[in-house]
């Protein structure tokens, strides 16, 4: 005698295996993207910033507005490319994992809260934003390898 089986998905807590696999997969998969790094792209700081590695997280911090000074007391200033630039999408992916449209309305919405959190400084070449990091003890920036530059420090990012 045949037992009919009608419903083979098994579930636990109310949610199929097949989708708890499924998600599971998409997040090992999509894990590298989370970090929020682009491919080629360095943090860079001013030579003379003490500082050799920065947590992910604080960087993020940085170029939200939330976090403005170095632990040297140093002023942060965080400097990307300009919104119409091609590098200016992995750069802010680079910096706070967002997307450049996300990291727009980001300072939108603190506006409507009624939060003055102004937004990074831009320049319009990666060249440009380079040569001002090396000029300026607290800037801090994302720009392709290729354009970092001798005249400044490529950070590890934890």
């Amino acid at each position: 005698m045949k037992s009919k089986v009608k419903n083979s998905t098994y579930k636990f807590c109310g949610l199929s295996l097949l989708g708890i696999t499924a998600s599971i997969c998409l997040f090992f998969v999509g894990a590298p993207a989370l970090v929020g790094f682009a491919d080629n792209y360095v943090v860079i700081v001013n030579k003379a910033n003490a500082t050799d590695s920065i947590s992910a997280g604080d960087l993020r911090k940085m170029f939200q507005g939330e976090k403005t000074t170095w632990a040297g007391g140093a002023k942060v200033v965080a400097i990307t490319p300009s919104p119409d630039r091609p590098e200016y999408g992995p750069a802010i992916k680079c910096t706070t994992g967002m997307s450049g449209p996300d990291f727009k309305r980001y300072f939108i919405q603190l506006s409507f809260l009624g939060k003055v959190v102004p937004p990074p400084k831009t320049l319009d070449t990666t060249a440009a934003i380079a040569r001002f990091v090396g000029t300026s003890p607290g800037a801090v920036s994302c720009v392709p390898a290729a354009d970092a530059g001798a005249g400044v420090k490529i950070l590890k990012v934890e």
